[in-house]
């Protein structure tokens, strides 16, 4: 399959929402057959500015016994054999460094860690890396682990690549799944660029030997933001998508204000996948 999703990073720190992420992250390295990373960083940024408590260096001391533990369980539960990295470094770096090293096709973590939630604040771990990684980022509220989605709400704007992410987007979809496609058009603009129902149809026998349905509705995109969240609310999303038609200037290493809020105030799980040369490089070299 191009661009098959074989190799997946999970990066924990040992708090709950890490660990929800990875049992998201197993269950889809499980369903498409592919090799997972559990990343746990010892990170030294307390230690560094003067912070040193006897917890912090209790976890460190004795990180590899906890990663055996949860690598059995994990195991257990999903009977794969998952691979253990540890890196003596900032969480972001390890984390971005390990996608690159070992080539992962997908990053799953929580978006809050041993920090904690604060309303309207993803961590800044998680900030940090769906501005920099060059693969795709799934990112799990705390609260709840997700095992399967089968309501993604996919926003897209009305061009010929609209659907170009769904290679990425269907890996991880149960099937009879029911993809709410949202259609963002500028006002006035319905009639000057291509039908999100035409583009629909491009897209029916993919679709169809998916075992995926759609529903298709369509917004004047004044409130982005707003229109996205709210559509996930009323249609019971249980995943977004933040892809370029979220923020229409994509520039590198940026995040949007528009996805950005989607992003900080969402309470479902998000798919980023606005940079996805490398991805798609790969991908077409399997071809």
């Amino acid at each position: 399959m191009t661009g098959r999703i074989t190799k997946i990073l999970a990066a924990v720190d040992f708090s709950e929402a890490s660990l929800n992420a990875l049992e998201t992250a197993a269950s889809i390295a499980a369903k498409c057959e592919a090799v997972l990373y559990i990343l746990y960083a010892h990170d030294n940024i307390l230690e560094f500015i003067g912070i040193n408590t006897a917890a912090a260096r209790s976890v460190n001391n004795n990180s590899s016994d906890i990663l055996a533990a949860i690598c059995h369980d994990v195991t257990q539960k999903f009977h794969i054999r998952p691979i253990v990295i540890e890196y003596h470094l900032q969480a972001n770096e390890a984390i971005l460094k390990t996608i690159v090293t070992h080539d992962c096709d997908l990053v799953v973590m929580g978006t809050c860690g041993e920090s904690g939630l604060r309303k309207g604040h993803i961590g800044t771990t998680a900030y940090s890396i769906i501005k920099y990684s060059v693969r795709p980022v799934l990112l799990i509220p705390p609260g709840r682990s997700f095992r399967q989605f089968k309501r993604p709400l996919y926003p897209i704007r009305p061009v010929a690549s609209a659907f170009k992410h769904y290679q990425v987007l269907h890996q991880l979809l149960e099937k009879d799944s029911v993809l709410e496609v949202l259609g963002l058009y500028y006002p006035g603009e319905k009639d000057t660029l291509y039908d999100i129902r035409e583009l629909m149809s491009r897209m029916k026998t993919k679709m169809e030997l998916d075992k995926i349905t759609a529903n298709v509705s369509v917004c004047d995109i004044t409130n982005i933001p707003g229109d996205i969240l709210n559509k996930a609310d009323t249609s019971r999303s249980d995943l977004i998508v933040i892809g370029p038609a979220t923020d229409l200037t994509i520039k590198p290493f940026y995040v949007g204000p528009r996805s950005y809020y989607i992003i900080q105030n969402a309470k479902t799980p998000l798919l980023v996948i606005d940079k996805m040369a490398r991805f798609n490089a790969r991908a077409q070299l399997a071809d």
